[in-house]
């Protein structure tokens, strides 16, 4: 009884556990995630202010702005004109048709684009934010930043090492705390069973009251002390009963004989 009520103690924490942290670690990565979106997307923004006059013009933009962000985050910078183009690519080459890319073909049409992809050649999520370059509600081309997501994965990562290790420690407490209240509930019981025992060894000793059960194992105990006694009585005069017919029995025996 007493691992039963461990296994039920436990069973409980691990349910509320998993109701509590498993929604924590979601809406974190979540939070995590859009964080970083928002920031790639304020920067995207930024650069797309910086190379707005050039593209507006139909000029080379000057490459500075884009390997200095590139260098500071790690972000490939890629900026195209209107037709989709490549004008400024901080990985590649300038002169690349990216005009069938989805995130391109949304951010010429004048919407933002965000969204994570997997990369097989890095081998990693890549987070992709594309907006458009416009003014006075023409656009002029489009700034695309990709960055990979494993400083943000690991940073999630530890966040889920975390709650495990919590849910780990509270688990252990809730074992120690679990079997010392089980041990503490079922010692009437216990000494219920050691008076069971008794009562068929032959003991049909009165047990004493046990003052710490609860009022359902006193009644129980009472009543097996009034089984006792009246088994008691019964043997009692079983063994009165035999010896008066052993005695009644061995005069009319002795006379015959």
């Amino acid at each position: 009884m007493t691992r039963r009520l461990l296994l039920s103690y436990l069973s409980v924490a691990a349910v509320v556990l998993l109701l509590l942290e498993v929604p924590l670690a979601v809406v974190f990565q979540q939070r995590e995630m859009d964080r970083l979106s928002a920031a790639v997307e304020r920067d995207a923004n930024v650069l797309a202010t910086i190379y707005e006059d050039a593209l507006e013009r139909g000029a080379f933009p000057d490459p500075g702005p884009a390997a200095d962000y590139s260098r500071s985050t790690g972000a490939r910078v890629v900026a195209v004109d209107r037709r989709g183009i490549t004008i400024i690519d901080t990985t590649l080459g300038v002169d690349r048709d990216y005009s069938t890319r989805p995130e391109i073909i949304e951010a010429l049409a004048g919407s933002r684009s965000v969204g994570v992809r997997p990369s097989t050649t890095l081998g990693t999520d890549l987070l992709y934010v594309a907006v458009p370059v416009a003014s006075g509600g023409n656009v002029h081309g489009a700034v695309r930043l990709t960055l990979d997501t494993d400083d943000v994965a690991a940073q999630i990562h530890r966040f889920w090492l975390a709650l495990a290790a919590v849910a780990v420690v509270v688990l252990i407490a809730v074992a120690g705390m679990g079997w010392a209240m089980a041990r503490w509930l079922t010692q009437p019981i216990r000494r219920l069973q050691t008076t069971a025992e008794r009562f068929a060894g032959g003991d049909l000793a009165r047990a004493a009251p046990d003052s710490a059960a609860p009022e359902e194992l006193l009644v129980l105990g009472e009543t097996m002390n009034t089984m006792a006694s009246r088994l008691d009585r019964l043997l009692g005069q079983q063994r009165e009963f035999v010896a008066d017919a052993s005695h009644q029995l061995r005069t009319p025996l002795t006379a015959l004989r």
